[in-house]
């Protein structure tokens, strides 16, 4: 790992393109659940941010789920398609 750290920021020298010393911090901000435990998942999911609408495949129903991010921290079920 450390000889792919040099061989990257010696390809990047002159670029202008910074290294990250340290890798991104998470944290948790909101949760939104369908009441479906267990049987499938949000994999897939798309975010407008004209609209603040994240659209999440519903795979357990067939169908895109569309919900209001306006407060992040408190999706909003909107519809689906």
């Amino acid at each position: 790992m450390k000889q792919f750290a040099c061989l990257l920021a010696v390809t990047l020298a002159g670029t202008g393109l910074v290294l990250a010393q340290q890798p991104p911090q998470l944290s948790f901000l909101g949760r939104y659940e369908t009441g479906i435990f267990d049987e499938s998942a949000a994999e897939i999911s798309a975010f407008d941010p004209a609209t603040a609408s994240l659209f999440v495949v519903n795979g357990s129903l067939d169908q895109v789920d569309v919900l209001d991010l306006t407060i992040p921290g408190s999706p909003v079920f909107l519809f689906s398609i």
